[in-house]
């Protein structure tokens, strides 16, 4: 028998009332022969669910680190370019400054 609360009043009768009593429910010998027969599959479903979690988890690190990369090597182009920009212009302003002479 499980004790579990009623409805809380305030009033002396509902006091009465706020404790009630109820029986439990008995797990039968099926239940649990179900149970015991499910435990395998369950066991199954959540290896699989493992395995496919960490697919997942390996496939987000390689685009990840491919993602990484890619950021890397377009910091690196960009850098490559402005300094051929730079340099070129330092050769224009050197050849203009030539030409007046």
């Amino acid at each position: 028998v499980l004790n579990t609360a009623g409805g809380g009043s305030a009033s002396p009768v509902g006091a009465a009332f706020a404790t009630t009593r109820r029986p439990l429910r008995a797990l039968d010998a099926t239940t649990v022969d179900a149970g015991l027969a499910n435990a395998p599959a369950k066991a199954d479903v959540r290896a699989e669910e493992a395995r496919r979690k960490e697919a997942r988890t390996r496939a987000a690190c390689a685009a990840g680190a491919t993602a990484t990369a890619e950021r890397v090597a377009m910091v690196l182009a960009d850098t490559r370019c402005e300094l051929v920009c730079v340099l070129s212009a330092r050769e224009r302003a050197r050849r203009g400054r030539n030409r007046g002479r």
